[in-house]
């Protein structure tokens, strides 16, 4: 009986690490990404461009504040859907949260992925934004979880005077 109990609680834990593993918008296959993601004002970011289903089109990238406010637009080419565009922050920029994207013509809206600026020497607190690259963490965490579960559930059986496994 004991051996059952367990097997389904292995079972439920394994079924919320799946849970844990469909992130909303996975399955979506065009991208973009910011690197550096912390940028001081007169250096440089490369925007990652994959856009599903685009082939060899131009698509327009972008920088600023939000998609309404951009600071700078180019036009790049894409081959096989992917594409970079670099872009040189100007030395006037204020610091804090800007945005870079794409407007890829599969998607009804932009795609976009967040940097900041921070003058030079300025602290970088904080491990980043929420939501971005928690996978692991989350399954780690579910992991975690799972093995505090079956440790108490073992600790209060062997307690009630049940066999000791």
């Amino acid at each position: 009986m004991g051996t059952r109990l367990v097997a389904r609680l292995a079972l439920v834990a394994a079924g919320a690490a799946a849970l844990l593993f469909t992130v909303p918008g996975v399955a979506h296959a065009s991208s973009v990404a910011v690197s550096p993601k912390s940028v001081a004002p007169g250096e440089r970011i490369t925007v990652r461009v994959v856009c599903k289903g685009a082939g060899n089109q131009s698509v327009k990238v972008f920088w600023g504040r939000d998609r309404d406010h951009t600071v700078e637009t180019k036009e790049i080419n894409l081959h096989s859907g992917s594409g970079v565009a670099p872009f040189t922050i100007p030395r006037n920029t204020e610091p804090g949260p800007y945005v870079a994207g794409v407007y890829c013509p599969s998607s009804s809206h932009a795609l976009t992925d967040r940097f900041n600026v921070a003058p030079h020497g300025a602290p970088q607190a904080g491990v980043g934004p929420i939501g971005e690259g928690t996978g692991p963490a989350l399954v780690a965490g579910a992991g975690v979880l799972a093995a505090a579960v079956t440790g108490a559930f073992l600790l209060l059986r062997r307690r009630a005077g049940g066999p000791s496994w």
